[in-house]
């Protein structure tokens, strides 16, 4: 038993990674990418445009706080997961502007971030299948957490906008009006695939009403 230990002591055992060093970074490169990826709304400061990054690991947090309080039942564990892939396609496909966005700009949006999932399925589909499986899950919303993240999603803008003392809408000169109807609609999609989440769409319209108060308030319309 001695003469075993010693032998044990002088070979180390050499463990090999199932996973590719490639694939590793890769994926990293990808995630970096993904960090670059500029969306419309800004930091608090009302210069710095917020990133793909900073926009999901505040959805990440906040899903799962927002869950505990309000929807226990719920597994925090995918809402997590989902928050953090659920823009992942705009490495390919971009971010897309949807305040004002026609139809067929729509049409177009969905058909690139189509592809864009079909590229990261390709890519990274058998070197990391949870990644490609949680983004497809996530898409084909086929659980409520992926429902939650989505609903949950819509609330992020109006954080940033109350933050930053509404900068982008003021940039765009959006009226009063075009804000209220633009809410209206949006809450109109969201009851689509959010019928079994009224708490979401009750928080969205909570958030949505505290942000005009303080436009009208604050004359920024």
């Amino acid at each position: 038993m001695d003469k075993l230990k010693l032998m044990a002591k002088k070979t180390p055992i050499k463990l090999k990674s199932t996973v590719k060093v490639s694939d590793v970074i890769n994926l990293g490169q990808l995630l970096l990418k993904f960090s670059r990826v500029e969306r419309s709304t800004f930091h608090e400061d009302g210069s710095r445009p917020e990133t793909d990054s900073d926009h999901s690991i505040m959805l990440s947090v906040l899903g799962c706080a927002i869950a505990d309080r309000l929807r226990p039942d719920l597994d925090i564990g995918k809402i997590a997961q989902y928050a953090l892939i659920h823009d992942l396609v705009e490495v390919y496909a971009g971010d897309t502007i949807t305040v004002r966005i026609s139809e067929e700009e729509k049409q177009a949006k969905n058909k690139r971030e189509a592809e864009a999932l079909a590229r990261i399925i390709k890519e990274f589909g058998k070197s990391f299948p949870w990644l490609a499986n949680t983004t497809t899950s996530y898409e084909a919303l086929d659980t409520i957490e992926a429902r939650f993240v989505k609903g949950l999603d819509k609330l992020m803008p109006e954080i940033t906008h109350i933050l930053n003392n509404g900068k982008y809408i003021r940039q765009i000169n959006m009226t009063q009006e075009e804000l209220i109807t633009g809410y209206d609609k949006q809450i109109s999609e969201m009851k689509k695939y959010s019928h079994d989440l009224p708490e979401v769409i009750k928080l969205k319209n909570e958030i949505a009403e505290v942000f005009i108060e303080i436009m009208s308030l604050n004359n920024k319309f």
